[in-house]
């Protein structure tokens, strides 16, 4: 797995922070870095993400370049911003978790998530561990494996803010969501899949505040062993949280930017 299929299963992730209560929603504000680590090289990148009704923005500084993701889920699109060449390239929204591979995922998927004595806090927010080891069996190539997910994500129950998160948690439940760059998901499109089913299990459960997990493949066979030798680590902490109100502005491509359709 690539590095920008890393963060793309990062933002996945990050979707289960998403979990609400049936009440209106507001807006909220989480900044943070991340980390992806493939083959010994570490990246390492700040993180701003805000939410606004139906509409999700992501900053990313990389090695010293500035990308905005903008998520509008009503219009089921995404616009990728690089900002060094004033350019936004707009995706549709995948819609092929409903799928006969999707609902096999759904019933083969094994998730174990066991809650530690740790916490930490994070502003009022009360932040607790848990294990995280998901698992489902694949293949790669004519060899049988299996694909995991395994670490730890801290999780923050009962916060004022996850009311806040409605519309998109609802989005998230739908049988047609899956966050994520529709070019990056094809990447790896059954690990877009567990995690999706992932954020699907662990929605209700809290506010995310940190994760560090590892994805690799188990098994025996050629394609196996190359798959295994890419194994990928990537983790995900907030810092600071806000609930000031977004301006509408935010969450448009700006003004001389030109605008780019991906290719389908």
């Amino acid at each position: 797995m690539n590095n920008n299929a890393s963060r793309a299963l990062i933002l996945c992730l990050a979707a289960a922070g998403w979990a609400a209560s049936p009440t209106a929603s507001a807006d909220l504000t989480l900044t943070g870095r991340s980390s992806v680590s493939s083959i010994g090289m570490p990246v390492i990148g700040k993180e701003t993400l805000q939410i606004h009704n139906k509409q999700l923005r992501r900053d990313l500084i990389d090695r010293g370049r500035a990308y905005s993701f903008l998520y509008d889920l009503g219009k089921r699109e995404v616009a990728v911003m690089d900002h060094a060449l004033r350019q936004a390239t707009i995706y549709s929204m995948p819609s092929k978790v409903n799928t006969p591979e999707a609902r096999a995922v759904r019933k083969d998927l094994k998730l174990e998530l066991d809650k530690t004595d740790r916490k930490h806090a994070l502003q009022e927010w009360v932040c607790e561990e848990h294990k995280l080891d998901a698992s489902i069996p694949t293949e790669i190539g004519q060899d049988k494996a299996v694909f995991r997910l395994a670490g730890t994500v801290w999780l923050a129950a009962g916060t004022p803010e996850q009311k806040e998160m409605n519309a998109l948690r609802k989005a998230a439940e739908a049988p047609d969501f899956l966050p994520g760059v529709p070019i990056q998901a094809k990447i790896s499109e059954d690990q877009a899949l567990v995690v999706a089913e992932v954020i699907r299990r662990l929605s209700g459960k809290g506010m995310l505040c940190a994760l560090d997990v590892e994805s690799q493949y188990e098994g025996s066979g050629r394609m196996v062993e190359l798959a295994r030798k890419v194994a990928t680590r990537f983790g995900l902490t907030y810092d600071s949280y806000s609930t000031d109100k977004l301006a509408d502005e935010a969450f448009q491509i700006p003004e001389g930017y030109k605008r780019v359709s991906a290719p389908r």
